[in-house]
């Protein structure tokens, strides 16, 4: 079970997404828009992927926040679920 975790998008043929699947270490890094020079780091490893129905669910949320409606179905989705090994902040 994934208790605390990091969600990306991608589509599910891209290079992401297969190079995730090849080796599932990823590294992160997040900077707020208002002090750059505090990033926070998460490193982690993909422990999941949620497909179909599962991960349409996550991309709609995400896209109605953001552009204020679901994301087209013209693409394969794929969810990859990160769990943090590490976080370094600033």
């Amino acid at each position: 079970m994934l208790v605390a975790g990091v969600v990306t998008l991608s589509r599910g043929r891209a290079a992401r997404a297969r190079d995730l699947r090849r080796d599932p270490r990823v590294a992160l890094s997040l900077t707020r828009t208002d002090n750059p020079f505090q990033p926070v780091i998460v490193r982690g490893r993909v422990v999941e992927w949620l497909e179909g129905d599962a991960a349409w669910e996550v991309v709609d949320r995400i896209a109605t926040k953001y552009i204020g409606k679901p994301c087209s179905r013209d693409e394969q989705r794929v969810v990859p679920l990160i769990e943090p090994d590490r976080r370094q902040a600033g």
